[in-house]
């Protein structure tokens, strides 16, 4: 048995690592493997432009921080964001697409602020927008997002939900709740006659 898994190990290549991990699959063209058997990070897709993790965390260990590390790919989230609205752009040129588009970025996939400013940074030339579910996830929104941001208040509403959202709308926020219960649409012109301003 031992055998076995030395004569395998002297057989094994770069490349059956990589198909066996599928890099290329996952990896969407952000990752491969070199011929060194690193992993390395092509932020732009351009398979002449990486990085070699390995090589990444060797420095950063001889700088005196050790694994775990948590690396963040700016570059990629920027990316991602301008091949998504060129997507849609391409789709409402081809169907002729007559009302208007805003990409929205959920903050519960991820609520890292680091995150959130970067998407919001890298999309505001596309006018993308954020979407908060909950209390906590509004207050989050408001505090990150200019006046010119669109924040989609979706999910569970309650009383003081809707009032936040008011508010928010109050101090300049493009808040644009999602209506999905009457109460819901009674609460807001409930806040918005009580605190003096047009209903969101």
């Amino acid at each position: 048995m031992v055998l076995e898994v030395a004569e395998e190990t002297a057989h094994w290549t770069v490349a059956r690592s990589s198909e066996l991990y599928q890099v290329e699959d996952w990896g969407k063209g952000y990752f491969s493997i070199n011929p060194l058997g690193h992993v390395c990070v092509h932020p732009y897709k351009e398979k002449d432009r990486s990085i070699d993790l390995k090589v990444l965390v060797d420095r950063l260990q001889l700088r005196g921080i050790d694994p775990p590390i948590l690396l963040r790919f700016g570059d990629i989230l920027k990316h991602r964001l301008s091949e998504i609205y060129a997507a849609f752009q391409r789709a409402i040129k081809e169907h002729a697409y007559q009302g208007g588009y805003h990409c929205i970025y959920p903050i519960k996939v991820n609520q890292q602020r680091q995150v959130i400013e970067e998407v919001l940074r890298f999309g505001r030339p596309y006018g993308f927008g954020l979407e908060a579910g909950s209390k906590p996830e509004l207050l989050a929104v408001i505090a990150l997002a200019d006046n010119q941001t669109p924040i989609i208040c979706n999910g569970f509403k309650d009383d003081e939900f809707i009032e936040m959202a008011v508010l928010a709308h109050k101090i300049g926020r493009r808040i644009i709740p999602v209506i999905e219960k009457y109460t819901e649409l009674e609460m807001i012109l409930h806040h918005a006659e009580r605190i003096g301003v047009r209903p969101i």
